[in-house]
């Protein structure tokens, strides 16, 4: 038998007609009962009330295989899985007294295993000898799917056995599928069963008794998801090129967009709603939406609503597309621009049923003016005292105090600054912090106050960066008499190039103590004036005595 064979509709048909009407019922059909003390006194099957395992009227039973039999839950009404496997019981019991040698003759076992899909499958099991009354017993065992799923039960190769206890008490398996084909067990043929083989013969008692053993998967039904799909493209308007993912266009020209939506999925979407997203750079062209598909092969004119809330095309079943096909025109400042633009912009689908909308894109690639790169940057300095609200290029502390920098750096150009690097020159009698640089709110190594300076990377334009330190002012300026003017500098470079320096400072002022004059002689004003005049006139007298010598000699 193949692999997970089913029993046609056809085969289950004819396997019903030998059960009849009665099919319908839960056992069937309604016959005489007995009791393990009184047995029958001719050849019936599975008409006992209080054997072992309790009504033989309910013979059919399932349950999901657990690899040990010991373990197995067999009942009437099985709730199946995906990727599980059941095993279907079907017990076998001439019930005539042993002592009447009663032999059943062609017992056979029949299984209905329906090919139909559903969320709840009833499997039928038959039992039928020539000299039994009657002469066909049947029963049946019902599965149901866990969330009601519809789903299909298959057979599975090789699992269909018979197990009896012989003479000595010793199971024994008589593999249904080896003795001949499998497949009539699933037929209006049936599949011989016996005692010692599988002749047909079954004698009367409870020791000749057997169970026969199939498993059965369930194959769980699809369900049909509903899937959309879309694809955006783009070309020149007016020209004859194919559509593509992305165009190179200039400022000014007006491009066309297409895009294509379809119901990929099994089930019908409604509320089929699709959506443009168009970037700064394009300026959509008002009336030039339009819509083509199986209902307007010509095309219609819709709305602009595709490039705000995006347009509802209402219900489309599965395997059914649309084309949307619209305007934009590039904007001539992209064409001012000194670098090259990739205008990307997409489109969105949804629907009711696929809320979360796919979405592709496409691109317009604009070039740029051509630019001669004037690269430019500017530093700036500040300090204020340490916990200070405000900056300023030079402030006044006292010695001891801590005070903080801040380093601006920003680049001014029309092209991108590599290789910047950022070293602050501080005069003596200002120490640095060790481990409060920090740079756009990061906290970075101590390279700061180093020759080489700090290594900020690349910075594009327009872009800024703040470089913050703390620095503490030298206690013994205390003890000057003169104050103090600590000027510090800053120095920033691209491209490892000196040639690229620009540099600020920042100055921090500390008053000096105030110092005494030393005294002078006791002497008061007075004195001196008149020491002055006496002093000349004494020198006055000498010079009248020297020329009055003269003139007697």
């Amino acid at each position: 038998m193949k692999k997970l064979t089913k029993v046609s509709l056809g085969v289950a048909a004819a396997v019903a007609a030998v059960a009849g009407a009665g099919v319908v019922s839960a056992w069937g059909p309604a016959r005489a009962s007995f009791t393990m003390e009184k047995p029958a006194n001719y050849v019936t099957f599975n008409s006992i009330t209080n054997n072992v395992i309790g009504d033989e009227h309910y013979f059919v039973s399932a349950s999901e295989y657990t690899g040990d039999a010991s373990k197995n839950n067999y009942s009437d009404n099985t709730i199946v899985e995906e990727g599980k496997e059941y095993v279907v019981r079907i017990y076998v019991h001439n019930n005539a007294a042993s002592n009447l040698g009663l032999v059943a003759e062609n017992v056979r076992a029949y299984v209905i295993l329906p090919t139909d899909t559903a969320s709840e499958i009833t499997v039928s099991g038959k039992i039928s000898a020539s000299n039994a009354n009657p002469k066909t017993v049947w029963d049946e065992t019902t599965f149901k799917s866990k969330n009601g799923k519809k789903f299909s039960l298959a057979y599975i190769d090789g699992t269909a056995k018979y197990y009896n206890i012989d003479k000595n008490g010793k199971t024994r398996t008589f593999s249904l599928d080896q003795l001949n084909d499998g497949n009539d067990l699933f037929t209006s043929k049936g599949h011989l069963l016996g005692y010692d083989q599988m002749d047909g013969k079954i004698p009367g008692c409870n020791e000749y008794s057997g169970y026969l053993t199939f498993h059965v998967t369930p194959k769980f039904v699809e369900e049909a998801k509903p899937e959309l799909e879309i694809q955006k493209e783009v070309k020149i308007r007016g020209t004859d090129a194919a559509y593509a993912e992305q165009v190179t266009a200039k400022a000014g020209d007006t491009v066309r967009y297409r895009i294509h939506v379809k119901n990929i999925g099994k089930a019908v979407v409604n509320n089929l709603v699709v959506r443009d997203i168009l970037p700064a750079g394009l300026t959509y062209v008002k009336g030039s939406t339009q819509l083509v598909n199986n209902a307007h092969k010509n095309g219609i004119t819709l709305s602009d609503n595709i490039v705000n809330n995006g347009i509802n095309l209402g219900s489309y079943a599965a395997g059914a597309d649309a084309y949307i096909y619209f305007n934009a025109t590039v904007d001539q400042a992209v064409g001012e621009k000194c670098e090259k633009s990739t205008l990307h912009n997409n489109a969105q689908v949804s629907a009711t049923e696929v809320p979360t909308p796919k979405e592709d894109g496409a691109d317009v690639l604009v070039d740029g003016k051509v630019c001669n790169d004037d690269p430019n940057f500017t530093i700036n300095k500040m300090v204020q005292i340490k916990g200070g609200n405000s900056w300023a290029e030079n402030i006044t502390v006292k010695a001891g105090d801590t005070v903080r920098y801040r380093i601006q750096f920003k680049n001014t150009g029309n092209t991108e600054l590599k290789n910047v690097a950022i070293r602050d020159i501080l005069p003596a009698n200002i120490s640095y912090v060790k481990g409060s640089t920090v740079v756009n709110g990061k906290t970075v190594g101590d390279g700061i106050i180093t020759a080489e300076g700090i290594k900020i990377g690349n910075v594009a334009k327009g872009a800024e960066v703040t470089v913050y330190f703390y620095a503490t002012v030298n206690a013994a300026l205390a003890n000057n008499c003169n104050d103090s003017t600590l000027t510090n500098i800053v120095k920033g470079k691209y491209n490892d190039d000196p040639k690229t320096e620009k540099s600020d400072t920042a100055k921090v002022s500390v008053n000096g103590k105030v110092c005494t004059t030393p005294d002078l002689p006791k002497t008061g004003a007075t004195s001196i004036v008149t020491g002055i005049i006496g002093a000349t006139a004494v020198a006055t007298t000498a010079g009248y005595y020297i020329i009055s010598r003269k003139k007697l000699n």
